[in-house]
Formats: C-alpha cells, sequence, structure tokens
C-alpha cells in the first residue's frame, strides 16, 4: 500500500484528495471530507488507507469518498461511500454495512425475485426482535404485526 500521507493534496480546509496516482491500482481518486482536528487523527488511523482500497475496486465510478464521521471500518472505511458500475462493479458488504446496530444486511439466495416478491410479508412476518435491525425494533414494539408493517413500509422499497 502506498503511503498517503505523502500523496495528498488539501482542497480546503475540510476537504482531501488522495489523487488517482497514489497507488497504481487506484481507479479513481479519494476525497475525504474532514476537519482539521478529525484529519488530524487521522494521521493515525488505517482508514485513509481504506479509502485506498475502495478507489480500486472494480467498477467503482469517479471518487472514493468519506464522510466525516470516517473511521476504521471491515474494508470500506465506515463512513465511507461509493458508487459502483452496474454492468462490472462490486457490491461489497462493507460497503453496505455491518457494523453493530447498522440495520443493514446482505444474503445470498437462489431464491428468484419474482418468490421474494410473492413471499416479502410472510418473510417480514417471520422476524423476530432478536434478528431485526435496531432501528426496527425502536420503530415497533416487536409484536409480530407491527414488525410486518415496518418490513413492509421499509423492506420491501427496493423488491
Amino acid at each position: 500500500m502506498a503511503e498517503w500521507k505523502k500523496c495528498i493534496n488539501r482542497i480546503s480546509d475540510y476537504k482531501i484528495e488522495i489523487p488517482s496516482d497514489c497507488e497504481p491500482r487506484m481507479k479513481v481518486p479519494g476525497i475525504i471530507y474532514a476537519g482539521p482536528e478529525i484529519f488530524a487523527d487521522l494521521l493515525h488511523d488505517e482508514a485513509p488507507a481504506q479509502v485506498i482500497n475502495v478507489a480500486m475496486m472494480p467498477g467503482v465510478l469517479e471518487y472514493s469518498l468519506a464522510m466525516p464521521d470516517i473511521h476504521y471500518g471491515y474494508g470500506f472505511p465506515i463512513g465511507g461511500v461509493a458508487a459502483m458500475s452496474v454492468s462490472d462493479g462490486v457490491i461489497s458488504p462493507g460497503g453496505v454495512g455491518f457494523d453493530i446496530n447498522c440495520g443493514v444486511r446482505m444474503l445470498r439466495s437462489n431464491m428468484p425475485v419474482a418468490e421474494i416478491r410473492k413471499k416479502a410479508d410472510e418473510l417480514c412476518t417471520s422476524c423476530s426482535t432478536r434478528y431485526r435491525p435496531a432501528s426496527a425494533r425502536r420503530a415497533t414494539s416487536g409484536s409480530a404485526a407491527e414488525c410486518s408493517r415496518t418490513c413492509s413500509a421499509k423492506g420491501r422499497r427496493g423488491l
């Protein structure tokens, strides 16, 4: 991994660029949004190296971004954002988020989307307080009916 500290360009007091030539495999530049105090902390953190890692991912578009809440994550930095090409990009669990109480999960299934759509209410109703994201637990008192309404309202949007 390149020594990112030698590559940075301060664009403004709150915007730092890691140019795409910082590491030969970078496909796009990295941009970190952080004030002087946060950036000073980042000098002792591996999260900026993760911004570079994301900039090397297949199908990454335009920038690997890091918001002011940046800190070391699971592949992606926490606070990392990247758009991926539909045709040759990837879905990264670290980018989707699986930190404690994140509330986002990634699941591989052989079930066709049409079958999932038919069973969405049943799948959501069967969720239990133990397996629901913290945000859904806060939004309901935990009954199956409320769980179903919460899952249907939030979870079916993407189906």
